[in-house]
């Protein structure tokens, strides 16, 4: 009970926070299109299908619209309101699983770990992408408690959020399931009930009612393998010009960053991400082979992501990252904790150092830094253009 009174809480705290950004910048991105067809379907007093992506991702329009109606409250409101509740699932969901494995204050910064991406900090493109994070963290949590009815509704849910993130979930629980069936681990018959399921409603869903979707996902997956095959002197590249990139693509870009901002959030998105791995490499035996599992094959898609121009260019690492991040935050504490003890540290003053590398992360990634550095202009001047067109 007082865990579930702590995720209440976190999930409050995160939503201040998230309405904080909804209400004080424009709608801009991919939600400028998502604010079109609400007002559309408000005024044909029913919920229209967009001939584009964005049919495949339903909740983005129907949430806001099921909301004005229950509520009465402005369309705006709605619309701003409606990506917060899902995405402030994510630093309670990762909160709750934290709880699985650690005590309640180092699950607290498990949470906190959940809201340090870009994702979750940058709000105006953040639409459809927040009801898919914040629901696949419901996802994880539920398989990782062995719930198969919340499970199920969860995958649904991610599902009518955004088609790239439920392929995202498939990618990441297709090793793990795989490994447990060949080795004989228990567990296995629900995640391969929660799999098929899920990999069943989504051919279904793509090939009877999102085509378009269909042919990108295919393009993006052909393109990706061609990509490869030609990297193993298998076959010619003939991939698009635009994916003509080298496997380092990302990490050259950051690496480039002259701005000190750009260079503090790559130096502690890194560092992060080596304490994921050491934690990984570390993790105690009594942690559950599916929690190892479900984490490993996490950070083998972000690294396969990052090795793949086609992906990487898509902003494919950073989804990959923030999907992952209800699974990979504990691990970030066992690699502290595994550090502390190579390095002789004493645990309160390491478990200190985890939580200002958090908050540097969160300060660099929401624009504070850039902020204080001097806002970028140009990136101003699009926002105000982007406003005076909805206005």
């Amino acid at each position: 009970m007082n865990d579930l009174i702590i995720a209440a809480g976190i999930y409050l705290a995160a939503l201040v926070i998230l309405l904080v950004f909804a209400f004080r910048l424009p709608v801009a991105g991919d939600q400028v299109q998502e604010f079109e067809m609400l007002a559309l379907s408000l005024r044909e007093n029913r919920v229209l299908r967009d001939t584009g992506l964005l049919s495949a991702c339903l909740l983005s329009v129907s949430l806001p619209y099921a909301i004005v109606k229950l509520l009465r409250i402005p369309m705006e409101v709605a619309f701003r309101l409606a990506p917060c509740l899902s995405s402030a699932l994510c630093p309670a969901m990762s909160y709750l699983i934290a709880r699985l494995y650690l005590a309640p204050p180092p699950a607290i910064v498990c949470a906190l770990i959940a809201t340090s991406s870009f994702y979750f900090c940058f709000y105006p493109n953040n639409g459809r992408m927040a009801h898919g994070i914040g629901f696949t963290s419901l996802l994880y949590y539920a398989i990782l408690t062995g719930n198969l009815p919340l499970s199920l509704i969860a995958v649904l849910l991610v599902l009518f959020s955004h088609y790239a993130t439920i392929l995202y979930n498939l990618i990441i629980i297709a090793p793990a399931l795989a490994v447990m069936i060949l080795t004989g681990m228990s567990g296995a018959y629900p995640l391969l009930i929660i799999f098929t399921l899920a990999l069943a409603a989504a051919v279904f869903w793509f090939e009877f009612f999102q085509r378009q979707a269909r042919d990108i996902i295919h393009q993006v997956v052909s393109n990706s393998v061609n990509y490869f095959m030609s990297r193993l002197k298998l076959q010619r590249l003939v991939v698009a010009p635009d994916y003509l990139y080298t496997p380092a693509l990302s990490v050259d870009r950051l690496i480039s960053a002259r701005r000190f901002p750009q260079r503090f959030e790559m130096a502690s998105g890194l560092m992060l991400a080596g304490l994921m791995v050491l934690g990984a490499a570390s993790l105690p035996g009594s942690i559950p082979s599916l929690y190892l599992l479900l984490a490993l094959s996490s950070l083998g898609v972000i690294a396969l992501s990052l090795a793949n121009p086609v992906i990487s260019n898509m902003s494919g690492v950073v989804r990959a990252y923030a999907t992952s991040l209800p699974v990979l935050a504990p691990l970030a504490v066992f690699g502290m904790r595994t550090l502390a003890g190579l390095a002789g540290w004493n645990q309160g003053a390491a478990f200190t150092l985890l939580i200002f590398l958090i908050l540097g992360q969160i300060i660099a990634v929401s624009g504070i830094l850039h902020f204080f550095y001097g806002w970028d202009k140009r990136s101003r001047r699009e926002i105000n253009r982007l406003s005076q067109e909805l206005n």
